[in-house]
């Protein structure tokens, strides 16, 4: 282990891990990158041509590209030197995402983003230990930070790692527990993933062989090369986007912030369901606070207006939550759990056309 990064007592010196500038990481997209990542998570040339073709009007980048363009900054960081026994690759699994959009949409013509890598957090769970790696990335050109990443994984086996420390302060939409409402989901889509769809996605710039290579799956467990979560990630807030996006054919440029937990893995060939609850932040706030004595009067009375409170929060020109757990249809499997998108409000015109009523100005999100 990295002498610097141990304590007097022999343990971690977390207080040093964090302080540490651990250089950036450069990205250049072109148009291209941004089409090909669109059709790594099954865009359509018929209902999503937006995202397809650089001659489109309203030519644009999938808002969770700013993902991608961070992934590989986590190289920068040396796990590996900081652990006991060091570490092995393989026994680290991606347990949860969160992104954050800070500004307008990612220029749709290309661009070089900058991303500046830091270790936020490392509490021992269970057997293993959560590792949280914060990202910050900004726009070279004009020098503007443009979104935040926390990559959580856990790694098997190091569970016996001391973590006396309290946990990292972190955003509240970074570790809400996002559970869903009492009540049936107000929306529910759906998508057939290719067999080649990991295949298409890891051109993209996720080159894991476990994605790719039958002998990498098979050796660590799996039957056959498995889909990348981020691209089940992508899926879903897509899907959540074309359902909540209130017809503002702009609905991508809403987004500020995803949150998901990935609980089971995904293969290639399989269909994933989206069950989506959309509240407004005062709604989700009234939930929480009720008693859970009467929670089955809630849910009965929340399940009796699911449908009319969908509409009114797609349709109100208000910021909104869509709470979601996404499955895997043919196994039954529950994928990604603790999941929430939050969507900033329509611009004013967008509601307008879509409501028939003038609709004030936002003054603040979420």
């Amino acid at each position: 282990m990295d002498d610097a990064a141990t304590s007097l007592d022999g343990g971690i010196d977390i207080h040093s891990l964090r302080s540490r500038r651990l250089g950036t990481y450069t990205h250049t997209y072109t148009q291209r990158d941004a089409m090909l990542y669109a059709l790594g998570l099954g865009c359509t040339a018929a209902a999503d041509l937006r995202y397809l073709y650089e001659g489109s009007e309203d030519f644009a980048v999938l808002p969770t590209y700013a993902i991608v363009a961070a992934h590989p900054s986590l190289a920068l960081v040396p796990l590996e030197s900081y652990l006991p026994g060091g570490l092995d690759r393989a026994s680290a699994l991606h347990g949860e995402q969160y992104l954050e959009l800070l500004g307008p949409p990612l220029p749709p013509g290309g661009g070089r983003l900058v991303t500046r890598p830091q270790l936020v957090d490392m509490q021992a769970k269970g057997s293993g230990l959560v590792v949280v790696l914060r990202t910050v990335t900004s726009d070279d050109e004009s020098g503007r930070d443009v979104a935040i990443n926390e990559f959580t994984t856990f790694i098997l086996g190091k569970g016996g790692i001391r973590t006396p420390w309290p946990p990292a302060p972190r955003s509240p939409a970074a570790v809400a527990p996002n559970d869903p409402p009492p009540r049936a989901p107000d929306a529910v889509a759906t998508f057939a993933t290719s067999p080649d769809q990991a295949a298409l996605y890891r051109l993209s710039g996720d080159y894991n062989p476990l994605h790719i290579d039958p002998r990498v799956s098979s050796r660590v467990g799996f039957p056959q090369p498995i889909l990348h979560g981020l691209c089940s990630l992508g899926v879903s807030v897509r899907l959540i986007l074309s359902r909540y996006g209130g017809g503002d054919p702009a609905a991508a440029a809403r987004l500020r912030s995803v949150k998901v937990r990935f609980s089971k893995h995904v293969l290639p060939g399989e269909t994933l369901r989206v069950d989506m609850w959309a509240e407004q932040p005062q709604q989700q706030q009234q939930q929480q606070q009720q008693p859970d004595a009467g929670a089955c009067a809630r849910g009965a009375a929340a399940a009796s207006g699911a449908a009319a409170a969908s509409g009114a929060t797609a349709a109100s020109g208000g910021a909104v939550k869509v709470i979601f757990r996404t499955w895997v249809v043919e196994r039954g499997v529950l994928v990604i759990a603790n999941a929430a998108v939050e969507l900033l409000p329509p611009p004013p015109a967008a509601v307008a056309a879509n409501t028939g009523a003038t609709m004030p100005v936002p003054t603040s999100r979420l």
